[in-house]
């Protein structure tokens, strides 16, 4: 099967089947370089566009699909993919990605053409079961990246946190360090304090055995100035 070539705007209101714990797909018709046709669009939070591709190519790998991207009409195009739970025959699988930065999330519509009408709840009951099961898949292997970046992004400040916590003790050491010698000398202070009182008292003793003896000259010297 080839593509068309017109690009036509894309469409309205998208009802919710069902939501998983971290993403939601909706089913809606959209348009795409084939026109106003039925989709289905994961909306993964926190999903880049870029994650998002690569993980489109890893996961159409497993259908023989190899998609393409289209430039001009910005969609990507896997042709003749097996997806044999969908349709007996090859499926072309369209792709186009919304990335809203503002509200941290990606859009991911899903057009499966299978050769003459898209795939729709409407058409082909039996058939969306298996579709949401590949999508349920594009979604869990989004997701488990994101999570994974977001252990690596924890386990980063885990061992933040720890290069802190060691730092903090460093200092505490430090801390201690400095109050162990300060205490030595606040220690050698308090003996010098006492040798000082000790000297005082012996340096007391003999200043006032000094006074003793200038009274003694003092007497001696006044006995010859009354005899003159």
């Amino acid at each position: 099967m080839k593509k068309g070539i017109i690009t036509f705007f894309a469409l309205a209101i998208a009802l919710p089947l069902f939501t998983q714990s971290d993403y939601e797909i909706r089913e809606a018709e959209a348009s795409l370089s084939r026109g106003s046709q039925n989709s289905f669009t994961v909306v993964i939070p926190y999903a880049t566009t870029s994650l998002g591709e690569d993980i489109l190519k890893k996961l159409m790998r497993e259908y023989k699909g190899r998609p393409k991207l289209d430039k001009k009409s910005n969609e990507w195009f896997a042709d003749d993919a097996k997806l044999e739970t969908i349709s007996d025959n090859t499926v072309d699988v369209y792709t186009k990605f919304r990335e809203n930065l503002a509200e941290h999330f990606t859009e991911v519509t899903f057009w499966f053409d299978l050769g003459g009408a898209f795939l729709s709840t409407a058409s082909h009951p039996d058939k969306v079961v298996f579709a949401h099961q590949l999508l349920n898949r594009y979604g869990d292997m989004v997701t488990e990246v994101l999570i994974e970046e977001e252990l690596k992004m924890q386990e980063k400040r885990l061992k933040e946190l720890d290069n802190d916590l060691g730092k903090l003790n460093k200092e505490n050491e430090g801390y201690h360090k400095e109050i162990d010698e300060a205490q030595a000398i606040i220690d050698q202070m308090k003996k010098d304090i006492e040798i000082n009182l000790n000297a005082q008292g012996v340096k007391q003793s003999e200043i006032e055995k000094q006074r003793a003896t200038i009274d003694q000259v003092k007497e001696r010297l006044s006995r010859y100035q009354i005899k003159t």
